[in-house]
């Protein structure tokens, strides 16, 4: 958990979590690769790591990394940890050959020096690419999210403040402190282009990742 995790998560781990999170960490740390994987399969479901771990490559989220972001639910039944989707990005800015073997911590590291591991994690991608995360469901999900908060958007009297991304955002730059602010002001007309934006990307992105898979089939 990050540092945000106790007023994000309402409050403190209990001892059940934190030990099981110890273990986890700890054995990240394990050099050899049998001990490692049986570790893993002990402390983790792994196929529900595996798809958390294939929609962030479908997305190019790269925002759930190895500091900050990473969520992980124990289901007190088997004891294993279950990875939460939180605050993904669709970063639909990047080239299309980016980030196909996302690494964002110690655990999905290991997770790419093993053939049988990424293979599975290319299995659920393309198997996503052909159901459920289609191009045309995902640009009719994007159409309905954008027809949800247009109204909202257009109406904002707001758009055009000077807002500071962060409450102070201080860099280093030639020996001086500086804020950094957002891009303003914001239209109608930057809303409508960044949801046509992102469904041109998430098609394209689509179409790379399927030509790539069947490459390496």
């Amino acid at each position: 958990p990050d540092e945000k995790q106790d007023r994000q998560a309402g409050g403190e781990p209990d001892e059940r979590y934190e030990k099981r999170l110890r273990e986890l960490l700890r054995c990240t740390d394990v050099q050899n690769d049998q001990e490692f994987f049986n570790a893993l399969e002990r402390l983790v479901d792994v196929p529900q790591y595996l798809t958390w771990w294939a929609y962030t490559i479908l997305f190019l989220d790269t925002h759930q990394d190895r500091w900050h972001n990473n969520r992980l639910y124990l289901h007190l039944p088997s004891g294993t940890f279950r990875p939460i989707p939180w605050d993904m990005t669709i970063k639909h800015n990047s080239l299309l050959k980016d980030a196909i073997d996302l690494s964002m911590s110690p655990v999905t590291e290991r997770l790419l020096q093993s053939p049988y591991h990424v293979y599975l994690r290319n299995k659920i991608i393309w198997e996503s690419l052909q159901g459920p995360a289609h191009s045309n469901r995902q640009v009719e999900w994007l159409d309905d999210a954008a027809r949800l908060i247009r109204e909202d958007i257009y109406a904002d009297p707001h758009k055009d403040s000077m807002l500071p991304v962060f409450p102070l955002l201080k860099s280093l730059r030639a020996g001086k402190l500086t804020a950094s602010f957002s891009v303003v002001p914001a239209t109608n007309a930057m809303f409508d282009e960044e949801v046509e934006s992102m469904k041109t990307f998430v098609t394209e992105r689509n179409d790379f990742l399927r030509r790539m898979l069947s490459e390496t089939a």
